[in-house]
């Protein structure tokens, strides 16, 4: 699978991996606010038009987002999400990343992972799941 598609905006590199999944690789030593993450959702209509996607979210060191902005981002990212797979560099993107899980339960299903291919690996065993459901 190559990149076909390659959005960059103030706080990621959003590609296009397919059809229905997008890679989103947070820079790193990156704050991220509200503007930002609506900047990214405005990339994936770009790339996708309105549609649900299966997320591969990489979070590189130092990358952050407050409690406040995903709080008020909480709903609306659950809104195009079929399911995400997040990679996390650190302990402290890893108890972040628990948090939402076992907080803030979004909507969509959601895992957490060490390394990529893991994580890819899930996201296409989701999608198969999903279609299966579908036939």
């Amino acid at each position: 699978m190559s990149e076909t598609q390659k959005i960059e905006t103030r706080i990621s590199y959003i590609s296009k991996l397919d059809e229905d999944m997008v890679r989103v690789e947070v820079k790193k030593d990156i704050e991220a606010e509200l503007d930002d993450l609506e900047e990214n959702y405005q990339a994936y209509l770009s790339l996708f038009g309105d549609k649900q996607l299966y997320f591969l979210v990489v979070f590189n060191e130092g990358s952050n987002t407050s409690l406040e902005v995903r709080n008020a981002f909480a709903n609306k990212r659950s809104s195009f999400k079929k399911a995400e797979a997040i990679v996390v560099k650190s302990i402290a993107h890893k108890i972040i990343a628990n948090f939402i899980l076992k907080i803030q339960k979004p909507a969509h299903i959601m895992q957490v992972f060490n390394d990529e291919q893991s994580a890819l690996d899930w996201l296409f065993n989701q999608r198969l799941k999903d279609n299966y459901k579908e036939l």
